[in-house]
């Protein structure tokens, strides 16, 4: 008898761990993209907020400017009211007390534009204001530079003015306006240039146009000369033989009678009946003379004179 074996079939168990651990993976991961999903969410809603508080603090900070300009306009005319300067009444790098705006704070404060950190010594230094807006964690800056503007007096349309006479024995140039004589002009040599003077006593040669008589210009205030004599360096007579002032160059940089002057502003006092001969050379500055009793001053041989700051002149001469 034949005997006919089936194949058996391999039973397959199903591990129900398996399933419970597959259960729980899938969960996790839903938990943390959930958890993932909420945070991106928030930090979002964070940046939101932060950039608008960005955005608000820059507003401040242009209302800052606003409010520093209201300030010293309204010191500004005070200052035209009582004929006293404004400046004196700022002082460089310090800040307003805070002022509650927009849900934030605002704040202004003023440094000299020229370096030196004072703010009074001149009325012609710009000055830069900067406005600070502050709102939760979000502070912004922003920064303007303010200029003396206007026409300023008619005298500072002119490259050389005198408020005497003057003599000229050499060749003379001038150049950006005529030159200007309140007194007499007594032209033993060559102008080349426009003149606007009192009276032309000896004409001479010049090569524009001369405008005969012309009245006696404004002169700017005594405290104009007395800040340039402030803030010059001092160059003793002693220093001159004969006495000649003879610097070959003097600037800002190059003194060869002392300590430099980072504006290039120096000054000579002249004795009572003493002359003193400024002679050839180059003066790139500001040359500040006062004259004593019956001093005279006097400009000869080649001689270039130019300012080391285009806001500044390069010659003020006040007599006895």
């Amino acid at each position: 008898m034949t005997v006919v074996r089936q194949p058996s079939v391999p039973y397959c168990r199903r591990s129900r761990g398996s399933a419970y651990l597959l259960v729980l993976v899938m969960t996790a991961m839903v938990v943390v993209i959930g958890l993932g999903a909420i945070a991106v969410a928030r930090l979002n809603h964070r940046n939101a907020a932060v950039r608008g508080d960005e955005a608000a603090a820059d507003v401040l900070a242009l209302s800052a400017l606003e409010m520093g300009i209201t300030v010293l306009e309204d010191a500004m005319d005070a200052a035209e009211l009582s004929a006293s300067p404004w400046r004196p009444g700022f002082t460089h790098g310090v800040w307003s007390s805070p002022v509650d705006f927009g849900g934030g704070t605002v704040e202004w404060s003023l440094a000299d534009a020229t370096g030196d950190e004072d703010l009074a010594d001149s009325d012609s230094d710009p000055i830069v204001l900067t406005g600070r807006g502050s709102i939760n964690d979000a502070v912004r800056r922003c920064s303007v530079l303010l200029v003396p503007a206007g026409a300023g007096l008619e005298v500072l349309q002119t490259p050389l003015h005198t408020a005497g006479n003057l003599i000229n024995d050499k060749s003379l140039a001038a150049s950006g306006g005529p030159i200007s004589v309140a007194g007499s002009l007594y032209n033993n040599d060559t102008i080349a240039g426009d003149v606007e003077a009192g009276a032309v006593m000896v004409h001479g040669s010049i090569s524009g146009t001369v405008t005969t008589p012309v009245p006696a210009k404004d002169m700017p205030g005594s405290s104009i000369f007395q800040s340039y004599y402030d803030r010059a360096t001092p160059i003793p007579w002693s220093a001159f033989p004969n006495p000649d002032f003879e610097p070959g160059l003097l600037s800002a940089a190059v003194n060869p009678y002392g300590p430099q002057n980072k504006d290039g502003v120096y000054r000579v006092d002249v004795p009572a009946f003493e002359t003193l001969k400024v002679r050839e050379g180059r003066i790139r500055g500001t040359l500040v003379i006062t004259l004593g009793y019956k001093s005279k001053l006097k400009l000869q041989d080649e001689l270039l004179l130019e300012p080391h700051r285009p806001d500044f002149p390069c010659l003020i001469v006040q007599g006895a």
